[in-house]
């Protein structure tokens, strides 16, 4: 392989370490051991904000009908609990963001069939204060964020537990609550604050600066060795 071969496949090899991590994501599909004919499937992520302070963004993103999916069988998603395994608070995660048709608030414990309910270790939960959030057309979805304050950095994923409440148009609780375990990731594409992930995200004009001053250098070796012949 001569030389300019291979500086520019190194210039390749560097530049796709170097490119954005597609985010992960955690899906508890519609179609989970607890999910009923809710038809309603859950991704989890977290977002580092701060590392000096291990400080994160735990996003819980509900999508209506995914692919695959039949008719919803409630009208309003009322709660939403999780609990992150193996982790420590050094205070209480605190509410970010609700869907905007209804107003929450996050508060220590888990889900029960009247809804937050205080109990289970580990749990947080968000609770409408109203009906809650009501299902959108197939694909659509609602969100939630809270923020963690953890005692140590969180890898590139973590198991958690999930429940979600569903209510007809009286309030009252539809079929079981969705109960169940998966894996929330790591989200290098989302940071806010003054924070670093673990996978530098740089800017496409350093990419592009970069690569072009590795092949740059190639051809300026390639014009000095052609002299010395």
């Amino acid at each position: 392989m001569t030389l300019m071969k291979r500086m520019i496949l190194a210039a390749a090899v560097v530049l796709g370490l170097l490119a954005p991590r597609a985010a992960n994501a955690s899906s508890i599909n519609f179609n989970c051991g607890t999910c009923g004919n809710h038809n309603t499937s859950f991704d989890i992520t977290y977002a580092l904000v701060n590392a000096g302070t291990n400080t994160y963004d735990l996003t819980i993103v509900a999508t209506y009908q995914p692919t695959g999916a039949g008719a919803p069988d409630f009208v309003y998603l009322n709660d939403v609990a999780f609990k992150l395994d193996n982790v420590s608070y050094d205070s209480n995660p605190t509410y970010v963001s609700g869907p905007a048709e209804d107003t929450w608030t996050l508060i220590l414990g888990g889900l029960g069939s009247s809804g937050c309910n205080g109990s289970g270790a580990g749990f947080f939960c968000f609770r409408s204060t109203g009906f809650g959030a009501t299902h959108g057309a197939a694909g659509t979805t609602d969100t939630w964020v809270a923020r963690l304050d953890l005692q140590a950095p969180l890898g590139n994923s973590v198991p958690l537990s999930l429940k979600a409440q569903f209510t007809n148009s009286d309030g009252a609780k539809v079929g079981s609550l969705i109960s169940d375990d998966g894996t929330g990731y790591l989200h290098f594409d989302e940071c806010n604050g003054p924070c670093s992930t673990e996978v530098p995200v740089p800017e496409p004009t350093t990419l592009a600066l970069f690569g072009g001053g590795l092949v740059l250098a190639a051809a300026q070796l390639r014009r000095a060795r052609a002299r010395q012949n």
